[in-house]
């Protein structure tokens, strides 16, 4: 889902420089917001679920980080690119390197393709509370 949600957001990038209506340009920009809080949520699902408890924290905040400079790098960049190729252009332009870049990672990252996280059972979640030790004591 997360593959499929960043080249759709990408695509939505795309069709917003390519489109000259206003509804489509509305329509495009919220596919891109929607697109972008998705990934977001599932970015963040990804990492929660796979780090170990006692390196949640500095992935977090490297988590963070990256997405501070990330912004805080494009915008400059967008803006040197809107130089050279108008800002229509430019748009397009950083909508077909996000969607190629996201159809990269769709068809290299394998492990990606197949990461599934599966619901926890109640049992789970009590022995990662309290421990599977006392949970058996208590069941006696």
């Amino acid at each position: 889902m997360l593959l499929v949600v960043l080249c759709a957001s990408s695509l939505g990038v795309l069709a917003l420089g390519l489109t000259s209506s206003l509804p489509l340009a509305l329509a495009a920009m919220a596919l891109t917001g929607v697109g972008d809080v998705l990934a977001e949520i599932f970015r963040y699902a990804i990492i929660a679920g796979r780090t170990p408890d006692r390196l949640l924290g500095r992935v977090s905040a490297v988590w963070s980080a990256q997405g501070t400079v990330g912004d805080t790098l494009g915008g400059p960049l967008l803006s040197l690119l809107a130089k050279a190729l108008g800002p229509g252009g430019a748009i397009v332009a950083g909508g077909a390197l996000a969607a190629g870049l996201s159809a990269v990672v769709a068809l290299g990252a394998r492990e990606l393709r197949g990461l599934r996280i599966e619901p926890e059972t109640p049992e789970e979640i009590l022995d990662e509370e309290v421990g599977p030790g006392i949970r058996a004591a208590e069941d006696r």
